[in-house]
């Protein structure tokens, strides 16, 4: 997909500089007031959406860190998107 492919040659312009590559505040988030199928549907979207990023990143030697804007949507900076892929609903 074009967001890989993105997200590997960015960073890797960077790699190829030396510099060491953090990607910090990561959230992907989900539109609020969704329930049954739809939300099912985003949430799946979701967990894809991290698989990419992640993915990505573990092909650059120089991606040190992968951050979160929290450990669960309740502690997430906007927690009414559901931002985390942790959380008691997933």
């Amino acid at each position: 997909p074009a967001e890989r492919v993105f997200l590997i040659g960015g960073p890797a312009r960077y790699a190829s500089l030396g510099v060491d590559i953090y990607l910090t505040e990561l959230d992907v988030r989900i539109p609020s007031g969704l329930s049954g199928s739809t939300l099912t549907t985003y949430r799946e979207r979701q967990k894809q959406a991290y698989k990419t990023v992640v993915a990505a990143a573990l092909t650059q030697v120089r991606c040190k860190a992968i951050m979160l804007w929290g450990t669960t949507d309740t502690n997430a900076w906007e927690p009414q998107f559901q931002p985390t892929p942790f959380d008691n609903s997933n």
